[in-house]
C-alpha cells in the first residue's frame, strides 16, 4: 500500500480518509491510494483508489454508504475515485476494441465500388480517419453520405 498525502488536512477529514482506507484495504489489501483536491471543486477530497479489478464499481460498493454518511451528514467532502493500474487500463481499453475481424476485401460485395486516389490526397484522409478514431472505409463512407445528403436537401426533386 503506498499513500500520497496533501498536507494541513483538516483532522475530521484525515480520520474519514483513514478510516475508508481501512474498509477498502480489508477487501483490496493491495490497493494503493493518492489524495488530491478537486480539480473542478477544490474543497472537495478525492481518494483515488488504484485497485485491479475488472469492474470499479465493487470498490464503490465497498464504501459508498459510509461515503454518502460523510458527505451528507457529518459535512465532508470526500470522494472515493476507483481507478485500474495504468498497465490493466491497457489491457481493458484493448479489450473493447477486440471482436471477430472481417476482411471486406475478400467478400463479394455486388454495390461495392473501388475509389484510387493520389497519395497525398490518401495520406489526407487516413490522418483524418486516424484523428477520428474510425477506419479510411468508415470516414470515406461517412463523408459520401453527408454529401449525398446535402445535394438532397439543395435540390429535392433529382
Amino acid at each position: 500500500m503506498s499513500t500520497e498525502y496533501l498536507t494541513n488536512l483538516d483532522p475530521r477529514i484525515e480520520r474519514a480518509i483513514e478510516e475508508l482506507k481501512g474498509m477498502l484495504l480489508q477487501e483490496y489489501p493491495d490497493a494503493t491510494f493518492e489524495i488530491t483536491n478537486g480539480e473542478d471543486e477544490p474543497e472537495a477530497i478525492h481518494l483515488i483508489t488504484t485497485v485491479d479489478v475488472g469492474d470499479l464499481n465493487t470498490v464503490l460498493d465497498v464504501v459508498i454508504d459510509r461515503v454518502v454518511t460523510l458527505q451528507v451528514d457529518e459535512g465532508i467532502p470526500v470522494h472515493v475515485i476507483p481507478v485500474r493500474p495504468l498497465k490493466r487500463e491497457i489491457e481493458y481499453l484493448k479489450s473493447q476494441q477486440e471482436g471477430p475481424r472481417i476482411d471486406w476485401r475478400s467478400i463479394d460485395h455486388p454495390n461495392a465500388i473501388t475509389i484510387t486516389f493520389e497519395p497525398s490526397t490518401l495520406a489526407k484522409l487516413e490522418k483524418h480517419a486516424q484523428k477520428n478514431g474510425i477506419s479510411l472505409t468508415t470516414l470515406a463512407w461517412m463523408w459520401i453520405a453527408e454529401r449525398l445528403d446535402t445535394e438532397d436537401q439543395l435540390s429535392p426533386d433529382s
